[in-house]
């Protein structure tokens, strides 16, 4: 395999997606196995020179929290990526977690806003709130963890969803340990609460044909995406069907679960699946129709996803969410056809997004 060129200038971050916790019919992990996969995730992205790792919350996950410091407990320099719901938590709660492991561990933690798609799941929590609504919520969880780890003051806030009385984080924040705030989504809700906090936008992207060629749907976001690649398209294409082999299964379970998904990005991809793989290309939907992933993927030789990878990066993306590597190579092979991206475009401004709150 070609070694990776250590100068390539870095255009965008990459942040790998940290283990699930399933069952073995799941592709996830039991509990026993858990930490050494972790262990062994984290270890791969910090050779791969990613930023962090993306730590998910639902009702089948652990808790966000726990993976973190687990995952800070065993990495130098990874910064978790924790998903944080205000129906889970109160954000003076998000914000004293972001502080303890600051003062505990001289480690920063990103933070990732969602809302919530799973209607069921919502309604568990009595969260019955329709969701545009949710996204004017998370407005206000987001702004009253910015204000309780901003401020070397007591805060005082007044909002329809959240109420804080010269409430205060004790230890407060460590210079230089801010998060940088995401938030997930590709509804209009979505992208105005994105606007008016000023933070970077997560979103699955689609297939280019659908893009505008200068448009501006992806510029300042971040996309998830699985990347199998190899030195050939040959090999890549063989490890990709062999691990989301046809399944009329889980086409199925796709189609039983669909009522209960209130996300826009999530009915979306399922209607571009349904469409023939376009010829040559590396975009791939069906681990997604066939419940296998929940992202869409690129499949090929390095120089063909980079080449395709490189048009997100016309397109203005500044963030990659990594879907989870099944192996090393996995994380090395993928990072190569970045970096290839990278170099396509290295004329393109390195200058950052703003992270806003």
């Amino acid at each position: 395999m070609r070694g990776r060129d250590e100068r390539v200038k870095r255009l965008i971050d990459v942040y790998i997606t940290a283990p699930s916790l399933g069952t073995k019919l799941d592709g996830g992990y039991f509990a026993h196995e858990y930490h050494e996969k972790m262990a062994r995730a984290g270890s791969w992205a910090e050779a791969g020179k990613c930023r962090g790792a993306l730590i998910f919350t639902d009702h089948y996950s652990l808790d966000p929290w726990l993976v973190a410091q687990h995952l800070i407990e065993r990495t130098e320099t990874l910064i978790p990526l924790v998903a944080a719901q205000p129906p889970y938590m109160h954000p003076f709660t998000v914000a004293r977690f972001i502080s303890s492991l600051a003062c505990m561990y001289g480690r920063r933690v990103d933070i990732n806003l969602v809302t919530g798609g799973n209607r069921e799941h919502l309604a568990a929590l009595g969260s019955l709130v329709d969701h545009d609504e949710r996204y004017k919520r998370l407005i206000e969880f987001a702004r009253a963890i910015g204000a309780l780890l901003g401020s070397s003051d007591p805060v005082d806030m007044e909002g329809t969803y959240y109420q804080l009385r010269s409430a205060y984080v004790h230890p407060p924040l460590r210079p230089g340990m801010f998060p940088r705030f995401f938030a997930a989504g590709s509804s209009a809700a979505a992208r105005d609460a994105a606007r008016r906090l000023k933070i970077t936008r997560l979103q699955y992207p689609r297939a280019l044909p659908e893009y505008m060629p200068g448009g501006t749907d992806l510029k300042g976001t971040g996309i998830r995406l699985g990347i199998i690649a190899r030195d050939t398209s040959a090999q890549a294409w063989r490890i990709a069907e062999k691990r989301f082999p046809p399944s009329g299964l889980g086409e199925r379970r796709t189609k039983m679960i669909a009522p209960l998904i209130d996300s826009t990005w999530w009915h979306q991809l399922l209607e571009d699946s349904v469409e023939p793989q376009v010829p040559d290309s590396p975009y791939w939907v069906y681990p997604l129709r066939g419940y296998g992933e929940f992202c869409p993927y690129l499949v090929g030789d390095h120089r063909t996803v980079a080449e395709y990878f490189a048009r997100y990066l016309d397109l203005g993306i500044t963030t990659l969410i990594l879907q989870l590597p099944r192996e090393e190579e996995d994380v090395q092979h993928a990072m190569i056809a970045v970096e290839q991206a990278e170099r396509l475009r290295l004329a393109v401004t390195t200058e950052g997004p703003d992270h806003g709150l």
